[in-house]
């Protein structure tokens, strides 16, 4: 069974998008910590990334980065309530493969992680 891992500073957003998740089948992990999500992925074992834009301890755009140089290929979801055009344009240039808007939905995030596999 494939593991998303969710990188939120809100638990209660973060329980949201992990009942989302669940819902669609996936096992999941959740971080507050974008330090502590880093040192996840090195470990292996997960399949695809959902991050939060805006954090206090590090950007979005930081972590896309950080992530990218230990594993090109894992799909990156950005799932934020800042929509701009530039903050969608950085993440794609990071790295990221997909940028959300908040407030997400069920199907949303069922498109998107179920048609990455």
């Amino acid at each position: 069974m494939k593991t998303v891992l969710i990188i939120e500073d809100h638990p209660d957003h973060a329980f949201i998008i992990q009942r989302y998740v669940v819902d669609c089948g996936f096992l999941t992990a959740t971080c507050t910590d974008p330090f502590l999500a880093i040192k996840l992925i090195k470990t292996g074992g997960i399949d695809i990334i959902i991050t939060d834009l805006l954090m206090p301890i590090m950007s979005g755009i930081e972590l896309i980065k950080y992530v990218r140089l230990i594993d090109d290929k894992i799909p990156i979801i950005v799932v934020t309530a800042y929509c701009s055009e530039q903050h969608q344009l950085n993440s794609i240039n990071a790295g990221a493969n997909h940028f959300v808007c908040k407030p997400i939905d069920r199907q949303t995030i069922k498109d998107l992680i179920v048609n990455m596999y």
